[in-house]
């Protein structure tokens, strides 16, 4: 278990008393996290949690409302254009279903190379 965890980028927790330290170099707490870490090393300290929106999160925030998507249909239609393929296509691209696959998939194959090489 860590002594400390990031918090954010101005508090920091130490664990095994449960307090929260802000980062002040007048506060004696934050000096005794410092000076652990020059002694121990950052192998104490837990950075912090990151949460990353998944692949629908993402498309959500970038597609164009339901009636510019209809709009653009409508003069796709008309002009003989694919605007509204193209729109939809580059979300996709940008944030495909594959993501956490790919990060997974990343994931096994270091972890078998590492057994391969112990």
């Amino acid at each position: 278990m860590k002594m400390y965890k990031i918090i954010n980028d101005r508090i920091i927790h130490k664990t095994d008393e449960d307090i929260y330290i802000p980062k002040s170099p007048d506060n004696r707490h934050y000096q005794q996290f410092l000076q652990d870490i020059k002694e121990q090393g950052i192998v104490i300290v837990e950075g912090p949690d990151v949460v990353t929106p998944d692949y629908n999160q993402q498309r959500l925030t970038e597609y164009p409302s339901l009636a510019d998507q209809q709009d653009m249909q409508y003069w796709d239609a008309v002009n003989g254009t694919t605007t509204w393929k193209d729109k939809i296509n580059e979300i996709k691209t940008k944030y495909p279903k594959t993501i956490l696959a790919v990060l997974l998939s990343v994931m096994f194959l270091l972890g078998y190379r590492l057994k391969l090489i112990n």
